[in-house]
This record gives structure tokens, C-alpha cells and sequence, in this order.
């Protein structure tokens, strides 16, 4: 009997020791990081053997959607503890950004482990992205291990805001060039000089003057180019001019058919 309760004692005992919260390290300092929102998370130690101190939080926070560059603050009393740090080489953790709901919105890089020299490291982790406006952060240890408990205290964190690219902008267009001015070798079309006043101008005996248009008839367009037009025959009035011109003919038909008729009598007389 006796050694029964000599058994549950020290199970109790055990089970006590495994249920206590981590403790909180005294001698942690002020947070060291900067930037737009700073947030300050506890002095009490991520462990990362159980199941219960491997995550600390909530901590509220009121942080907008958008893009940040995120540094994370580790701290660890090595220098109360020499040698804890070369026994625990995976101090590390990381931190999640939730939303409404506890929606997790987004999660940091895992931070490089605190060295073993140093009680105090700061880490940039580059840029994070939060879809949504994060109203409460949690801080997990990075690394599980059930023999060793790799305790870091995750100090602080601050984001600082980065300034979105400009969308829908035009680039503005470079002003045009001018063109270049010709140059002495470019070809040049000179303008005939004008005839010094007084003096007369030599023709040339070998043109040929064009002929003037007749009337009613249009000009070529084009010079060198002939253009053959059909005159237009212009019909006469009906006078007693053509009554006339009838008359004479008549007349003159009539003598050369009366010479005709002449000339073989002539030609007889004169034989006889």
C-alpha cells in the first residue's frame, strides 16, 4: 500500500512539473525593433517539447491588409545560463497573423536560432503579405522535440509598410526628335537664278515654239503627251448660199459635157 501511494505521489509530481506554464524570464528587455506597427508579444518562453507551450497567444493587434517587411525579436538569458545554448540549437519560432473568426490570414518565415553567445537577436525575414486586416497575432515554436525544449522568448515584432507599385499609369512619351537638317551631300533642288535687270535674256534656236491651242479645244494635261481631237463638223445654216453652190456646178458640169461633145467634130474639120 505503501509503495502505491509512494507511486502516485511521484506521478502526480511529474505531472505537475509537465503542466506548468513556462516561466517568464526577468531580465528581458525592451523591444529593439522599429517600424510602422510594433508589436510587443511576452516575456514568457516558447517551448518546444509539449504540446501546451510551443504556442503562445492570442495578442490582440490592429493591423491593416497589405504588404510589409517583418522583423521578428528573439531573447534567451544565455549569459544567466552558460552553455544552454549550445544544448538547445533550435530556438526558433515564427509568427501568424489572424482575421475575423481566428481565420489565419497569413504566417512568417520560422526566425534562424538565437545564437549561443547572444541573449538578444533581431531578425529580418523579409516581406509578408496580409490578405485581410489582421486583428490578433500568435507566436509558434519553430521546432518540436520531445527530449529537449529549445525555450526562446518570442520578444517582439514589427512590420513596416511597403508602398504598393503605381498601377494604371502611363509612362510619358519622350518628345519627338526634330529631323536632321540635310546635309551638303544630300541632293538639293537650286532655284533658277533670277536675270540680272538690264540684260536680256539669249532664246535658245533650237526650240520650238509650241503651237497655240485652236479654239475649243482643251489643252493636254500633261506636256509631252499628244492628245488627238476630232473637230466638230459644224453643220451650216440652211441659206440660199447652198442654192447657190448648186447653180455653179450645174453650169460648170454642163460646159465639160458640151467641150466633149465639141472636140471630135473639131477634130473632124480639121482633117478634111
Amino acid at each position: 500500500m505503501k509503495k502505491l501511494i509512494t507511486v502516485l505521489t511521484i506521478a502526480a509530481s511529474v505531472v505537475g512539473v509537465s503542466a506548468a506554464p513556462a516561466a517568464a524570464s526577468a531580465n528581458a528587455p525592451a523591444c529593439p525593433a522599429t517600424g510602422d506597427y510594433v508589436v510587443k508579444l511576452t516575456h514568457r518562453q516558447l517551448l518546444g517539447w509539449n504540446d501546451t507551450e510551443n504556442r503562445l497567444g492570442p495578442f490582440p493587434v490592429e493591423i491593416p491588409a497589405g504588404t510589409y517587411q517583418l522583423t521578428l525579436a528573439s531573447y534567451d538569458d544565455h549569459s544567466v545560463k552558460p552553455g544552454q545554448g549550445h544544448t538547445q540549437p533550435a530556438e526558433v519560432w515564427s509568427l501568424s497573423f489572424e482575421g475575423a473568426s481566428s481565420t489565419r490570414i497569413a504566417s512568417s518565415a520560422i526566425t534562424p536560432d538565437l545564437p549561443a553567445d547572444q541573449d538578444l537577436a533581431v531578425f529580418a525575414l523579409g516581406t509578408i503579405e496580409l490578405g485581410a486586416d489582421a486583428v490578433q497575432v500568435v507566436a509558434e515554436h519553430g521546432f518540436f522535440d520531445a527530449y529537449n525544449p529549445n525555450s526562446v522568448v518570442p520578444l517582439c515584432a514589427a512590420l513596416t509598410a511597403v508602398a504598393p507599385a503605381t498601377l494604371g499609369t502611363t509612362a510619358s512619351l519622350p518628345a519627338p526628335v526634330p529631323p536632321p537638317a540635310p546635309s551638303a551631300a544630300s541632293a538639293t533642288i537650286a532655284a533658277e537664278p533670277a536675270p540680272v535687270s538690264g540684260s536680256a535674256t539669249a532664246s535658245d534656236p533650237t526650240a520650238v515654239a509650241d503651237p497655240a491651242p485652236a479654239a475649243g479645244v482643251p489643252a493636254a494635261a500633261v506636256k509631252g503627251i499628244s492628245v488627238s481631237v476630232q473637230p466638230q463638223l459644224t453643220e451650216l445654216p440652211n441659206t440660199g448660199v447652198h442654192s447657190t453652190v448648186a447653180l455653179v456646178a450645174c453650169a460648170a458640169l454642163a460646159l465639160g459635157l458640151g467641150l466633149l461633145r465639141m472636140a471630135p467634130v473639131a477634130h473632124t474639120e480639121m482633117g478634111a
